[in-house]
């Protein structure tokens, strides 16, 4: 579970996960996420166990998730498309793997900006090449109508990859 809380020392709203201590990240694997630094990815910012629930504390990010969106404008699909697939490349860069790639976990901003979240936390080991073929399935499960916003841009570029 994901909540919404204020750091009082900091004065600044984070995201506190909340985890079962058998899917908490290692404190190895914790350590690595805090290490990816990319303005289209959640930053985490602490990680620990309190009171015996072991935590990860991150950016709080206003905004919706993809599957939340409503249609998204040709160029608005390709400029959020573009920042997922930086976001990939910066996780990849940091030794790690999304694992877990979906539209609830693209978070989208009032401004725009697209934020990878729920990353690195995949329990069965999986490579790269995983993420896009994620991504690649996001976009087909669109053009299915499954996710918001997509499937009308996919359809309008399908004549283009034929």
């Amino acid at each position: 579970q994901t909540y919404r809380a204020e750091h009082l020392a900091l004065k600044r709203m984070m995201a506190v996960k909340l985890f079962a201590p058998p899917q908490a990240p290692s404190p190895d694997q914790a350590a690595a996420l805090t290490t990816v630094d990319h303005s289209n990815v959640v930053h985490v910012y602490d990680f620990g166990t309190e009171k015996g629930v072991p935590y990860l504390a991150m950016e709080y990010v206003e905004g919706k998730p993809l599957s939340e969106t409503g249609p998204l404008r040709p160029h608005q699909f390709l400029d959020l498309a573009e920042q997922a697939i930086e976001g990939l490349e910066a996780i990849h860069e940091a030794g790690l793997v999304h694992g877990d790639l979906k539209a609830a976990n693209l978070l989208v901003t009032r401004e725009g900006e697209v934020k990878l979240a729920n990353f690195g936390l995949a329990v069965e080991p999986r490579e790269p090449k995983s993420d896009f073929d994620a991504l690649a399935a996001l976009l087909s499960a669109a053009a299915q109508g499954e996710v918001p916003g997509l499937a009308v841009l996919i359809r309008r570029l399908a004549p283009y990859w034929r």
